[in-house]
């Protein structure tokens, strides 16, 4: 499986990019509700970030959810963000109340990954152990960050891929090796 980290737009380049890949899931922060985006490919799909609109994405059959499991692939997926700079923004235009998951849907979420006990999660937000990591601090702590630290110290996948950080990263920390992807960053699960 191939990923694709954040788009914020540029359609162009990710149309470029998917039309030499079979297929991938693009980790949210599409820009879904920014611009005008065209039928994707069925093969090719995508999480919502904080930059998505979140009635806008449900409209793309290639939209995975919230969250849930794709057991074929054995992948967790994990939508949502918090927007530092939602202060700059503006509600229905370029922010969305509900850009991260509701403790309603984190629960839930949360139920379903115990149950799973999944070896690759994908997310558009990291654990704050990672995001202290990158950032080398305790850079901010919110609803979605903190239900992925638990969900990590419940059980440590063998690989766990996300994106809104812009940042490139790589780094075992427990038993889990986690890729952060840059805009439009590729990564593929079998080069690790």
């Amino acid at each position: 499986m191939l990923f694709i980290g954040d788009v914020h737009g540029k359609i162009n380049e990710y149309f470029n990019i998917i039309k030499k890949l079979d297929k991938t899931i693009q980790l949210g922060d599409f820009g879904v509700g920014f611009v005008k985006i065209p039928k994707i490919p069925k093969q090719h799909r995508f999480i919502r970030g904080n930059h998505d609109n979140p009635e806008e994405c449900k409209k793309f059959t290639n939209y995975l959810g919230n969250y849930g499991y794709l057991k074929k692939e054995e992948i967790f997926f994990i939508s949502g963000a918090f927007s530092i700079d939602k202060s700059l923004r503006t509600e229905g235009v370029d922010w969305w109340r509900d850009e991260e998951l509701s403790y309603a849907e984190l629960n839930e979420m949360t139920d379903l990954y115990y149950k799973i006990h999944p070896q690759i999660v994908v997310s558009h937000e990291a654990p704050k152990i990672v995001i202290n990591k990158i950032w080398g601090h305790n850079y901010y702590n919110n609803p979605t960050v903190q239900a992925l630290n638990v969900l990590f110290e419940y059980n440590q996948p063998k690989i766990w891929v996300f994106g809104h950080h812009h940042k490139s990263f790589r780094e075992k920390i427990g038993k889990t090796f986690f890729i952060g992807l840059d805009e439009l960053e590729i990564y593929n699960m079998e080069e690790k």
